[in-house]
């Protein structure tokens, strides 16, 4: 090849590796910003289509050299120096944040910076030709110092994981030694591979690799079919999601980095917002519905909530239109207007204060639902509530807290105790929490609310991860739980709807009733909230729609409200001052649950002498986890393994593209 064409050969090698990376720097740093706004879902679907046509022109790219076996990156000072300033672009901007503790944007803007001119230099470090010593080198001081902390992560104390040193060391090593370790090696690998077909030796280890992968490929698509038929979709994007970041860590592109962006900026985006309506503002009709209480009333585990009630930091009332008290008034029109009070995480407290303690509103609130209540209605004699519906008691029994237990690893069944043992003092909450609502709402009927049962009672349940212990226990716990609330509600002497425990029941709606997309529960339900972009991006504050009922469950418990208000449509009449509000006949009064001493502080409502429930069962979940040591090593085997089939599919594709291949711009003939 001449001189003059071997220079434009090298400048359009520079540019197809320049271009495409402008172009993908350009629509990260986009996809973050625009993700840290509220989007409708078109303005998602539009972000995104932008984001991975960037990505495409990068990665189809950078295929192309691989497939042909030609290395287009510059190998000279332009490389790590483009690299350099792009790292302290985004160091700048982290810094800066940092410093004035101001400008969302710059926050994360910084880290897409940083984090793709950091994947750059190990980029460069892997094209460079003269690296092989230092790629194993390396790479091999990666993967020793991540295996080390994984290994100490498995026998130390669970104390020691959750400190703040041991939370650092396994970030580091499972986001970022893991990765780049397995990247260099990955290309030293390749280089060998290359090497014996270039000189024409057999090896009988490459053969394996080469001819094993197909096996391997089987394999992986067998247990993805697996279980796609187990219902179990969580697993098929998180087995598909890890095998597709091998495959781009094995080859040197940014393909890692599409996924990871991508998938986070779709798991965090700031949810839609629907204004509230007219119905829901005024409280001005004849008939008015008051709906207090905690998430099972408010609405929580819907696709959108009303605006400024998903606010991470602020009101997280997560009150939704397709909640069944919403949809009461919007769409059946039984009554007139709705007060809106329910709140997403409301304990007996919010509702009401306690004798001898301050008003404890909710974050975002004004007060007290019941002194929210009264601002509304400061004259009973003049205008009243036409009915008070309450579903209270979940989040003072700890039932988030079960649910996360259950789901973790280990039988939640053995800490049965620690929540049972609750449930006298959530039962005596009730009974004050009631007391307090018919004596400061005279004459205006209330309605107690006990929670659907979320599981049906069947041997084999497809697509939840619970064991059939662990599903009785939640099961037999959701009826406890609902009997303290029936015996408190016929000690206050209020109404009781006894068949909203079999709501979902009723509807075939239940988990382990189909499958788990069916169902009127959610298991994991994903969703972010609104705020600031620090708070949608942290995954704590994705998981708050999980356990709890949507839209089609939402939809039998208004069918089973509404049957409730047909057997009592005297209580649609306007309540007339003095008119005794009762318990609807028949109401049984359960015997009390057995008094016992709780084992733990719940929720900080007992003496602080009691260990926190929450910080004992983080406890138990990482002592679960180092529990499965074995299985853990089994699953790094099969990673392995996947991880090498990876290679060997790209050297095949490199192997098929040999023929014809120009020469690198790093040649010299």
């Amino acid at each position: 090849m001449s001189q003059n064409a071997l220079s434009r050969w090298r400048v359009r090698c520079d540019l197809g590796w320049v271009l495409p990376r402008v172009v993908f720097v350009a629509g990260t740093v986009f996809l973050v910003f625009w993700c840290s706004h509220p989007l409708s879902r078109a303005d998602l679907d539009l972000t995104l289509t932008v984001y991975f046509v960037c990505s495409a022109v990068l990665l189809l790219r950078q295929f192309f050299w691989e497939r042909r076996g030609v290395y287009a990156a510059p190998r000279d000072w332009r490389l790590p120096i483009t690299a350099g300033l792009l790292s302290l672009a985004g160091a700048g901007l982290l810094l800066a944040w940092w410093r004035f503790g101001r400008g969302e944007a710059s926050l994360f803007t910084g880290a897409a910076l940083l984090v793709l001119g950091l994947g750059w230099f190990v980029e460069y470090w892997r094209d460079s030709r003269d690296a092989t010593a230092s790629l194993t080198v390396g790479g091999l001081v990666l993967l020793m110092f991540s295996g080390g902390v994984l290994i100490a992560a498995v026998l130390v104390p669970p104390s020691v994981l959750r400190s703040a040193w041991g939370i650092v060391s396994l970030a580091v090593a499972v986001f970022a030694a893991v990765p780049v370790g397995l990247n260099v090696v990955s290309e030293r690998v390749l280089r060998w591979m290359r090497s014996l077909r270039d000189e024409g030796r057999v090896d009988r280890r490459a053969v394996v690799l080469r001819r094993g992968w197909p096996v391997v490929l089987v394999g992986v698509v067998g247990y993805l079919v697996w279980l796609w038929y187990r219902d179990a979709m969580v697993g098929v994007c998180l087995v598909a999601g890890v095998v597709v970041l091998l495959l781009f860590l094995v080859s040197n592109t940014s393909g890692d980095l599409v996924i990871v962006a991508a998938v986070f900026c779709i798991l965090a985006a700031a949810p839609p917002q629907q204004p509230i309506p007219a119905a829901l503002q005024s409280v001005a009709g004849s008939r008015v519905l008051v709906a207090m209480g905690d998430s099972y009333m408010s609405g929580e585990g819907a696709q959108a909530y009303y605006a400024d009630t998903n606010q991470a930091g602020g009101d997280q009332c997560r009150r939704a239109p397709t909640a069944y008290a919403a949809r009461a008034v919007t769409e059946q029109r039984r009554f007139d207007d709705l007060l809106f009070l329910a709140c997403s995480g409301a304990r007996t407290v919010n509702i009401v204060t306690q004798d001898g303690q301050n008003p404890v509103p909710q974050p975002g609130e004004q007060g007290t639902q019941l002194d929210l209540l009264k601002g509304r209605f400061p004259n009973l004699s003049a205008s009243r509530p036409s009915l008070v519906i309450v579903s209270v008691g979940g989040n003072d029994a700890g039932f988030a807290l079960l649910g996360e237990t259950c789901i973790a690893p280990g039988n939640c069944d053995t800490q049965r105790a620690l929540f049972e043992s609750n449930l006298p003092s959530v039962q005596a909450d009730l009974e004050h929490t009631y007391a307090a609502l018919k004596n400061a709402l005279p004459g205006v009927p209330i309605l107690a609310v006990p929670y659907p049962q979320p599981l049906a009672t069947r041997p084999d349940c497809p697509g939840v991860a619970l064991t059939g212990s662990e599903r009785d226990f939640a099961h037999a716990f959701v009826h406890e739980l609902d009997q303290s609330v029936q015996a408190a509600a016929a000690d206050a002497g209020i109404y009781y709807l006894a068949d909203m425990e079999n709501a979902l029941a009723r509807g075939h709606l239940q988990l382990c009733d189909g499958r788990v997309s069916d169902a009127g529960v959610n298991f994991i339900g994903l969703k972010s909230v609104d705020g600031f972009a620090s708070q949608r991006y942290n995954p704590a504050n994705w998981l708050h729609n999980s356990l709890h009922p949507n839209a089609r469950g939402h939809q039998v418990m208004l069918d089973v409200f509404d049957d409730w208000l047909n057997q009592h449509a005297q209580l649609l009449d306007a309540a007339q001052p003095g008119q005794p509000a009762g318990v609807a006949a028949g109401s049984p009064n359960p015997a009390a649950t057995t008094a016992s001493a709780p084992v733990c502080d719940m929720n900080g409502s007992h003496s602080s002498t009691l260990p926190s429930c929450q910080s004992q069962l983080g406890l138990w979940q990482l002592q679960q986890v180092q529990n499965l040591r074995v299985w853990l090593l089994v699953l790094l085997g099969c990673l392995a393994v996947v991880w090498l089939a990876c290679i060997a599919v790209l050297d095949s594709a490199r192997g098929l593209g040999r023929r014809g291949a120009r020469p690198s711009s790093g040649d010299k003939t």
